[in-house]
């Protein structure tokens, strides 16, 4: 696969009126031309190439071959896109704006949003190789590919409109070269297959933007094609590739042409280079904007909150597994809030045992915890530790809650799926064969695996962690959380629908199915299980790593943590000073 950008070095190819008339252009190693003579062409004294975009003319260049005739081949040409229209039009003085623009009424004003077709095309072998050979020319019989149709500044809507003359006008679209053996290149849409309209880019005048025009092969007979311009894009899918119609295998050709008969201002094409993280604001440079966003998530980011203790009225079940170290956890037992009584269903295999054990270190530690001991991961052979479902636990009457507590994952366990706890496949967490930390909530009906929501995390083996997964429906943002001693370790959307509830029972350790078999027993230690009815905060699941005491940090989700250490703070300043002084100027 071949993926192909055109990255040309930090300069800046401005498009402008200009005073002279100059022949063609080197620009970048690669000789620019203009269709009519006397050129309006140069490199001014910044480097810059400047053209006057006037009406029918274009500039074109042959750059290298850009391979597009395999599945997964990718042509990319990304610029800074700056433009300014016709600034003295009368009732035209906000030309981003319909209804002071008046699309349907004048259409001088369309001079002032930039109209402009911008051709990727594999040649026959024949090249421009002058200034003056027109946007007509007997060069272009045999030119295979596609053109964009672009209006920068006009708004996402319409996509069309109408003059009160009725002429007709579109923001842009995606096109493919039909008439191959056509002296014409990009001036008329009679030598084009509209493949669909899209709308405008909304670029303010005099602002420079990322610009990029994408061509991606599908398949043998499907191109995708994408054009973005001020963080908007537009994407459809060529399907056409007949003898008639043929879809281009490489692109070797670049234009560029402005068909409006109205004045226009300039243009500014600012050649990207590599600019780094810093660009907080996708403005396409570093600068003082991003160093107030810098600075604004400093003053918002060094947040240490005092842990809350959780709300003891909202617990459902509490099993601290305190009882005599050494012995069986009994069946029978009933839970801390003397509202759940659990089951200890005994596995088919005697080695299968549940006992009380070691405490975890940071929490209840005068207490103990509970010990599953299991070597055979057959369905019924270890011993599993169930809430029956007859004891009233019913997940789906939950709007919101919380399940946390202590582990110990034996790293012996390894190669086997083990329930930290389950109520069947509706609500879970689980170690996988390799020791990753997945938790589980199903919404929906269907297999296992679908309509639910599902988030992984990674956990230390033989040591204790506190884990806990949240659910809000109301919440925002993030619905279903997955945390790790205290912290925030995974997140997602998932839904506000309610969690599915299950005939079997709630199991701890382990996991029982609905014909109440059992099966992934669990490895390790367990202690100060809880579920409450109410997502705890980030606070209150710090509560327990805290052992209610002390702060939590709260790190911000922001891109100026340049130093990845969840904190903002000078050494993010030095990471973006260095990367403001390599930006491009």
């Amino acid at each position: 696969m071949a993926i192909t950008s055109i990255l040309l070095c930090c300069a800046a190819l401005v498009l402008s009126l200009v005073d002279c008339a100059h022949a063609e252009v080197m620009f970048d190693g690669m000789t620019w031309y203009d269709s009519h003579t006397p050129s309006t062409m140069s490199l001014n004294d910044d480097g810059h190439l400047e053209w006057a975009p006037h009406n029918d003319h274009q500039i074109i260049v042959r750059i290298p071959d850009r391979d597009l005739s395999d599945t997964g081949d990718v042509v990319e040409i990304s610029y800074y896109w700056l433009s300014d229209g016709q600034g003295n039009i009368e009732g035209c003085d906000d030309c981003q704006n319909e209804e002071t623009c008046n699309f349907n009424k004048d259409i001088t004003c369309v001079s002032g949003t930039g109209d402009f077709r911008v051709g990727l095309f594999e040649s026959d072998g024949n090249y421009v190789t002058a200034d003056g050979m027109g946007i007509e020319n007997d060069i272009f019989r045999g030119y295979k590919g596609y053109k964009f149709c672009m209006q920068p500044h006009v708004d996402t809507e319409p996509v069309r409109w109408q003059e009160a003359s009725g002429e007709p006008h579109i923001a842009g679209g995606f096109y493919e070269r039909d008439m191959v053996d056509d002296p014409r290149l990009l001036s008329v849409n009679t030598v084009f297959d509209r493949i669909s309209m899209y709308g405008g880019f909304v670029l303010p005048l005099g602002q420079f933007s990322t610009w990029t025009l994408r061509l991606e092969r599908l398949s043998a007979n499907s191109v995708e094609m994408s054009i973005t311009l001020n963080g908007i894009t537009y994407t459809d899918i060529d399907t056409t590739n007949t003898a008639a119609i043929p879809q281009p295998n490489k692109i070797d050709v670049f234009a560029i042409e402005f068909p409006n008969p109205n004045p226009y201002s300039r243009v500014v094409l600012d050649i990207p280079c590599e600019l780094g993280l810093a660009n907080f604001n996708n403005d396409a440079v570093i600068n003082a904007c991003d160093l107030l966003m810098l600075t604004d998530h400093w003053l918002e980011s060094d947040v240490c909150l005092p842990v809350i203790e959780p709300d003891a009225n909202r617990l459902v079940m509490y099993y601290t597994f305190d009882g005599p170290s050494g012995a069986d956890v009994p069946t029978g037992l009933v839970d801390n809030t003397a509202t759940y009584t659990a089951s200890i269903i005994a596995g088919t295999d005697p080695d299968s045992s549940i006992k009380y054990a070691a405490p975890n270190p940071t929490y209840n530690s005068s207490g103990t915890s509970a010990q599953f001991d299991n070597d055979n991961w057959t369905s019924d052979a270890g011993d599993t530790f169930v809430i029956p479902n007859s004891g009233g636990l019913d997940f789906a009457a939950f709007d919101e809650f919380t399940v946390e507590l202590f582990i110990y994952p034996f790293s012996s366990g390894a190669g086997y799926s083990r329930r930290v706890f389950s109520e069947y496949v509706y609500a879970y967490m689980y170690l996988d064969d390799v020791n990753t930390l997945h938790a589980v909530r199903k919404w929906g009906p269907g297999d296992w695996d679908e309509n639910r929501t599902h988030l992984t995390t990674s956990v230390t083996m033989d040591e204790w962690s506190h884990v806990a997964m949240t659910w809000d429906a109301d919440a925002a943002e993030d619905k279903f959380k997955l945390y790790v001693n205290g912290e925030l370790a995974a997140g997602a959307p998932g839904t506000s629908t309610a969690t599915i509830d299950s005939t079997a029972g709630f199991a701890i350790g382990g996991y029982q199915r609905e014909n109440t078999s059992t099966a992934q027993f669990f490895l390790g230690k367990i202690d100060e299980f809880g579920l409450y009815d109410y997502a705890l905060s980030a606070q209150e699941l710090a509560y327990f790593a805290a052992v209610g005491q002390g702060h939590i940090h709260i790190p911000l989700e922001t891109p100026a943590n340049l130093h990845n250490d969840n904190i903002i703070n000078l050494k993010d300043y030095a990471v973006f000073a260095l990367q403001w002084l390599d930006s491009c100027p």
